[in-house]
């Protein structure tokens, strides 16, 4: 596989973007990295909270990062992170996916009905995840569209992918559809 290949997965919380992702790293040993978890990261090292940090101070902390920084800088961190071949998850602006694919990356989103996202968010049980659902409807719907180049714009995002894996079934079918999408952007690269 070509060692510059780099590929976002992107698309709306709990749709299986991190379950994508990991798979890339267990299947082809990619280098991964997660813009939450990059976001943990900051606000751990800032002692800005204990514990999991919920998706408010999440989102709260990549406004303000991308703000002072640029709405690209998530994305610039994480790629001083990897080498590639290199997986990214969790990319929410514009300006992160036109840097991602300034530097030849591919965008692929995973998507799913509203329901099964908060289905699969409860299931993870994490701190992040007991919210109701009007709540989780409430945070998709204050990422979906924003026209600041620093704020979050998750269908903006979507409207600029190459690829879309609907996830709807099982985690097998998941990996199947990634393979094969991973399959066709290889022969690209070939």
């Amino acid at each position: 596989m070509n060692q510059k290949l780099l590929i976002a997965i992107v698309g709306h919380p709990s749709t299986g973007k991190d379950t994508a992702a990991y798979y890339l790293v267990k299947k082809y040993h990619w280098d991964h990295v997660s813009m939450s978890d990059l976001l943990r990261e900051y606000i751990s090292e800032h002692h800005l909270y204990v514990g999991e940090p919920n998706r408010d101070l999440l989102h709260r902390t990549g406004d303000m990062l991308r703000e002072k920084h640029g709405g690209d800088y998530l994305v610039k961190l994480a790629l001083t992170k990897v080498k590639a071949p290199a997986v990214f998850s969790g990319l929410r602006t514009i300006k992160e996916v036109q840097k991602l694919k300034k530097e030849g990356g591919t965008i692929i989103a995973v998507t799913c009905p509203i329901e099964l996202c908060y289905a699969r968010a409860l299931e993870r049980k994490g701190d992040k995840d007991h919210i109701s659902f009007e709540k989780f409807k409430a945070q998709l719907e204050s990422q979906a569209a924003n026209p600041e180049s620093t704020k979050m714009n998750v269908e903006g995002v979507l409207a600029m992918t190459d690829y879309t894996i609907e996830n709807t079934g099982t985690i097998q079918e998941l990996y199947a559809k990634v393979d094969e999408v991973v399959n066709k952007i290889s022969n690209h690269f070939a």
